[in-house]
């Protein structure tokens, strides 16, 4: 998968969930590990070159392109 690939290239760590599973328990399952950020990425996302993404602690959803999504992250881990 390239946005695996492209966010360790960037030394984000990152874990791929390609399980036949509910997307609603993969990301139940993501809240109760803690997991900093949740990104979501279909079809309609690959086509557009965005993340749909969730942060911890956070109701809200963001939906940015893949780029920046990761300037973000970089800022955060400064």
């Amino acid at each position: 998968m390239q946005i695996k690939k492209r966010l360790r290239e960037e030394d984000i760590w990152v874990e791929y969930d390609n399980r036949e599973e509910s997307l609603g328990k993969k990301i139940r399952e993501s809240n109760l590990l803690k997991t900093p950020y949740t990104l979501i990425i279909g079809d309609k996302e690959k086509e557009n070159k965005k993340v749909n993404y969730k942060k911890l602690g956070s109701e809200k959803n963001g939906n940015i392109s893949f780029e920046e999504f990761i300037i973000q992250i970089k800022k955060e881990c400064k």
